[in-house]
């Protein structure tokens, strides 16, 4: 239906009037820029498109956040875009993601994007069935360890407070339990259908993490690090896109930006 009306408004801009864009370029750019689009590429224009532009001598890539009739500059000084990549679109709530980064650690919108973009260069249309990473020998899960008393009542503050939305710290020493404490809590959110992301400082954290969350789950526990392949991160990104159910991923920060269904508990 998004996709109808959209197509509906572009050929209403077309009708007498020249199609504009605001476009998000990877730069320190607190705003969008703009850009006329050719009237023979009109059609593959929508919110989230990536397209190819010049900015002074050089090309880049912006995502398109607004279609308007109306430029907000002289159009004597406004560039046609160069092309679109039609395989390649972001969603709305990637860009209000883009936004509210920006605003809330005070960058540019520019930076935010570019900070997302090592999961937008995995991100393609094409869809798979399955995984690399779903494809693993199934192996029957050892129990969750049975929390102690100190534990249980940790367990118990913290649900407490995100039932009031609030944030929580869990302050202990290497080895005081803290990994137990998120088993729980990663099984009561995923058992729920929701998606569970685990972020942790470094790549050896995360190898680490996977292995302790392998041994006591029976769905794939998916990774996303700048340490594996292309194909890998790939695979995990369409996983996610197509799965319907909560999914468990650990990763480094860019992990924040990939798609999850559901998100229930970080």
């Amino acid at each position: 239906t998004k996709t109808f009306y959209q197509n509906s408004y572009l050929r209403t801009l077309m009708s007498g009037h020249k199609t504009y864009i605001q476009v998000i370029l990877p730069l320190r750019f607190r705003e969008t820029v703009t850009y006329s689009v050719p009237e023979e590429m009109v059609d593959g224009i929508s919110v989230g498109s990536r397209v190819n532009v010049m900015l002074g001598y050089r090309k880049y890539k912006g995502y398109v956040e607004e279609i308007t009739s109306t430029p907000r500059y002289d159009v004597d000084k406004i560039r046609d875009i160069i092309s679109v990549d039609r395989e390649i679109v972001a969603t709305q709530n990637d860009i209000s993601f883009w936004r509210k980064i920006s605003e809330y650690y005070m960058c540019s919108l520019g930076e935010a994007l570019k900070a997302a973009t090592p999961f937008l260069m995995e991100l393609t249309t094409k869809r798979v069935t399955k995984s690399a990473n779903l494809q693993q020998e199934a192996i029957p899960p050892a129990p969750i360890p049975t929390l102690t008393e100190p534990q249980q009542v940790c367990l118990s503050e913290t649900l407490s407070h995100f039932s009031k939305n609030r944030t929580v710290l869990l302050n202990g020493t290497t080895c005081s339990g803290k990994g137990e404490i998120y088993l729980h809590l990663s099984q009561k959110y995923l058992s729920a259908g929701k998606s569970v992301l685990v972020l942790v400082p470094d790549i050896p954290s995360c190898r680490a993490m996977e292995r302790h969350f392998s041994k006591h789950f029976t769905s794939p526990v998916l990774t996303y690090h700048s340490g594996q392949s292309t194909a890998k991160r790939r695979n995990t990104v369409n996983a996610l896109l197509n799965s319907k159910d909560g999914s468990l991923i650990i990763g480094l920060r860019s992990a924040l930006f990939l798609p999850l269904h559901n998100l229930g508990l970080i």
